[in-house]
């Protein structure tokens, strides 16, 4: 495994899977968001799995605020060595809400937590 901190056996005990990298040696996937005790992330290797996407509206009353697209549509991140986060698609929508008048004007930010991370 990278760097030989770890072997497969200690992989898989701790519910994890080898992949490749892009070192010399494979690492250990894991579900979730952070490494377990006793390891250290590779680099930025994780997935993102999108939750909600997000926009800033504008409102007549002068505010911003960031609310849920109504229909929004956000894509995942595959397995990557990247700390980009994906974007998401608002459709552009001007609805009147609590007495005032608001306007999405077309893209958000994508709420994405990372669901897998690259460890070794």
């Amino acid at each position: 495994m990278v760097n030989n901190v770890h072997n497969y056996s200690a992989c898989t005990s701790a519910g994890g899977t080898v992949v490749d990298s892009d070192a010399s040696y494979p690492q250990c996937k894991f579900n979730g968001s952070s490494c377990p005790t006793g390891w250290t992330q590779y680099k930025n290797y994780s997935a993102t799995s999108c939750a909600i996407c997000y926009t800033i509206r504008y409102f007549s009353d002068g505010w911003e605020r960031y609310l849920p697209c109504s229909a929004g549509t956000c894509s995942d991140r595959g397995w990557a060595d990247s700390s980009f986060q994906p974007s998401c698609t608002c459709p552009y929508e001007k609805k009147s809400s609590y007495g005032g008048i608001w306007y999405n004007y077309g893209t958000g930010t994508c709420v994405a937590p990372i669901s897998q991370i690259g460890c070794y």
